[in-house]
């Protein structure tokens, strides 16, 4: 099962500038573009969270620990989803 470290959540969370998920996703597209294979699995998914919550209206969250959970939590429900 696909996991973001916290490590790797609170690099995104000082990279965004913009604290909201439209700014979580382009932070997310550069560092997709960075990566010369096109980007892991996990960068895919967390782009796709991320609108996801933009589309439904989901509030940004407050710190890098909500971030953290949230994230986690809705690639776990993709992951599953996508399985079944």
């Amino acid at each position: 099962m696909a996991h973001i470290s916290r490590d790797e959540i609170q690099e995104l969370w000082n990279d965004t500038q913009e604290k909201n998920w439209s700014g979580l996703a382009r932070v997310l597209e550069r560092h997709l573009g960075q990566v010369e294979s096109g980007g892991s699995t996990e960068t895919r998914m967390m782009i796709h969270v991320a609108e996801d919550m933009d589309n439904s209206g989901q509030l940004f969250p407050q710190n890098v620990d909500e971030l953290y959970n949230l994230v986690n939590e809705n690639i776990g429900a993709e992951e599953r989803e996508r399985d079944s």
